[in-house]
């Protein structure tokens, strides 16, 4: 009974933030593009869904816990959240790649 209302919870999402999604789909989509086209054996694909599978873990922690109530930090994550946690993502993978030898 308590995911039923969860489920109903989250389908009253504010929808001023609409702008905000769609913006995350499109960013998301375009480097979706771009790593499946890029020739270096996968890995900017797997860079890439590396960060979406991170993106929309934090997405639905912040959806389920603030579904009509979004702060302005919120609103930035969402927004922008996904390049920059693409962007570290390739930050750290620069860092560990040289230790493992390739």
């Amino acid at each position: 009974m308590r995911l039923l209302e969860m489920a109903k919870s989250i389908s009253r999402i504010d929808p001023s933030i609409d702008g905000s999604f769609k913006l995350s789909l499109v960013q998301q989509a375009i480097l979706l593009v771009l790593g499946t086209l890029t020739l270096d054996d996968g890995t900017a694909l797997r860079t890439v869904l590396c960060a979406i599978f991170v993106y929309s873990i934090a997405l639905f922690i912040i959806v389920a816990r603030r579904h009509s109530q979004f702060t302005a930090g919120d609103r930035i994550f969402i927004r922008w959240g996904f390049p920059i946690l693409w962007i570290s993502i390739l930050f750290c993978i620069g860092l560990i790649w040289p230790l493992k030898g390739h």
